[in-house]
């Protein structure tokens, strides 16, 4: 999925990563407005084209307009690819965003976009799989089952630093965008999970081919919202 337009290279770029020579991709709006942003050359990675960005942001300005006001908003890009879903949100006014992505030459682009639009600090890059991070959290917020003296040095440090173990933040917007061929095993997996990771009232947005049935909502969730634009299709969940 491309989108015809200019191609930014990097002057005297010598690293292990290309660039799509086709894909015209920028800041739609916000405080990097208007900043043309870069993706890699992999079969792995899709990018979303602007006027999908576009749509995506239009209705969740809609859907919940207090995400953008200026309060302390998170944001989950999964399967980030050139991380630029991630990107817009911060430029929005969104406060952090989490960049989940295990592909070595997307992460480098993500880095390289949160510098050209000069959001890095409001932003973290992960990189690993979508099911590791998942599972990841699923830890986190489990009880522990083992008894208090079979606690590692490292769990007991904390918890002495801090009084009690960290639980991570929710976040208000989750954006998944997969590679079609695994959209239906990523998504299910997020969608199920979605109770670890999505603050009450948030919105989870999953992407997917356009001729894929939507998946159906696990409770609390409810499927609110599909859109198609051209070979996507956008699944909202509240």
């Amino acid at each position: 999925m491309s989108e015809k337009g200019d191609c930014l290279v990097l002057p005297g770029f010598t690293g292990k990563y290309s660039f799509i020579g086709e894909v015209r991709m920028r800041v739609v709006s916000g405080k990097a407005k208007g900043t043309k942003l870069i993706a890699p050359k992999s079969e792995r990675t899709r990018p979303t084209l602007d006027k999908t960005k576009e749509a995506l942001f239009s209705v969740l300005l809609h859907m919940a307009p207090d995400m953008f006001a200026g309060g302390q908003s998170r944001c989950l890009d999964l399967c980030a690819g050139s991380g630029q879903v991630g990107i817009e949100a911060l430029s929005r006014n969104m406060y952090q965003a989490v960049f989940v992505e295990k592909d070595a030459a997307a992460l480098a682009v993500i880095k390289e976009n949160l510098q050209k639009t000069h959001l890095t600090q409001a932003a973290q890059v992960v990189g690993i799989t979508v099911g590791r991070f998942l599972k990841m959290r699923q830890a986190v917020q489990a009880p522990d089952p083992a008894p208090a003296q079979a606690q590692t040095q490292a769990q007991a440090q904390t918890q002495a630093q801090t009084g009690q173990v960290e639980k991570p933040e929710l976040f208000d917007f989750i954006y998944c965008d997969p590679p079609y061929r695994l959209a239906a095993e990523i998504n299910a997996a997020v969608l199920a999970h979605a109770s670890l990771i999505l603050r009450q009232g948030g919105v989870l947005v999953l992407e997917q081919a356009a001729e894929v049935a939507a998946l159906p909502a696990t409770a609390p969730l409810c499927l609110v919202k599909e859109q198609v634009y051209g070979r996507t299709r956008l699944c909202f969940y509240r």
